[in-house]
């Protein structure tokens, strides 16, 4: 952004802050438009900036701060922020901006000086509090995120966004029990409007082994409108699991079409294809997954299983022995080698 634009935006933001009408004409004009820089240059209104109040300053140069993370603009971003930070100290508001802009960029340790200078201010700022904990989970510090995320509960306890986040820490450290709970609060909270609030549900009890609700609540978030890919993996997952094959087939395709690169599409539809005795095809997905990633037990695993169908008894040993040389304690691959050498013994002359 170059001098004249960036006078030209914030004098309009100035004029819209004070609500005067060649602000309301030009400023919130700029503001609304998503080409901002293009804009500015459009805008009529130029004041003298040395005269604006602080405190009418430092809030143009928040919003232009914002504006600016949304860009993904760091540089631009913190030049706004810091200056309305240093314009009104004792304003938390800037600091606050600054910190979500901080986040938005990863700069975590910074984000979490700014949310700790505005709690010695206001100690009781729930809102701070929420965003601290966030944060601190974000740098792995869990339990200390679960501990802040609680204060702002205690203070607010109506925002379900706070059960999410708390919620998401508890399936992080292995609470099952407890993120469930969590996210049961904000879903009940939220009217049961937030796709997230389901999907971390149905990880959990996913995890947890409740495939019946795990299966609900993922179909709920299809049904709020978000297709995603993880969504289909898990529940194709959990239908396989529950022998639901076609169903589950169904879920794989979606996947396929979706994400072509995905190899998990690929080997959940291998699987699904075997098991419905469709081994020619099941054989094509499963080439086509080891194509993609030949790191992963589980695709070996299911090969393996083709082969076995197929009767291709040295093929299928092949694949287990392959498995187990990726993860040693893979059960199913012990199995299955086991399986097929007391196969190929049986049907030796």
């Amino acid at each position: 952004m170059n001098r004249r634009s960036v006078v030209a935006v914030l004098a309009s933001l100035l004029l819209w802050a004070a609500g005067s009408p060649a602000g309301a004409a030009g400023g919130t004009d700029c503001l609304q438009n998503p080409d901002l820089v293009k804009r500015a240059e459009a805008c009529q209104s130029i004041v003298n900036l040395r005269k604006a109040p602080p405190e009418t300053l430092a809030m143009a140069m928040r919003e232009l701060g914002l504006i600016h993370t949304q860009w993904g603009d760091a540089e631009n971003a913190y030049f706004f922020l810091d200056g309305a930070v240093a314009l009104q100290p004792s304003d938390v508001t800037n600091y606050t901006a600054r910190a979500s802009s901080r986040t938005a960029f990863r700069d975590y340790a910074k984000a979490l000086e700014d949310f700790e200078h505005v709690l010695k201010i206001n100690p009781s700022h729930a809102g701070v509090l929420a965003s601290r904990g966030y944060v601190l989970g974000l740098t792995g510090q869990r339990r200390k995120g679960i501990a802040s995320i609680s204060q702002a509960i205690g203070l607010d306890p109506q925002r379900s966004e706070n059960y999410y986040f708390r919620g998401s820490l508890w399936f992080e450290l292995g609470d099952l029990e407890k993120a469930v709970q969590d996210q049961t609060l904000a879903i009940r909270l939220s009217d049961g409007k937030q796709w997230q609030h389901f999907m971390s549900r149905g990880a959990a009890y996913y995890v947890r082994g409740n495939y019946r609700r795990a299966i609900r609540d993922l179909t709920t978030v299809l049904d709020l409108g978000h297709e995603l890919p993880d969504v289909y993996l898990m529940r194709g997952t959990m239908l396989q699991l529950q022998e639901k094959q076609n169903r589950a087939l169904a879920d794989f395709e979606k996947l396929v079409a979706m994400d072509p690169g995905n190899a998990f599409a690929y080997n959940g539809r291998c699987w699904s294809l075997a098991k419905l005795g469709k081994l020619e095809a099941a054989l094509q997905d499963c080439e086509k997954a080891l194509s993609l990633n030949r790191e992963s037990t589980n695709i070996f695993d299911s090969r393996a299983l083709v082969h076995e169908l197929m009767g291709k008894l040295d093929l299928a040993s092949a694949d287990y022995e392959k498995s187990l040389s990726l993860d040693a304690k893979n059960q199913w691959a012990i199995d299955g080698l086991k399986r097929v050498k007391d196969l190929q013994k049986t049907s030796s002359p």
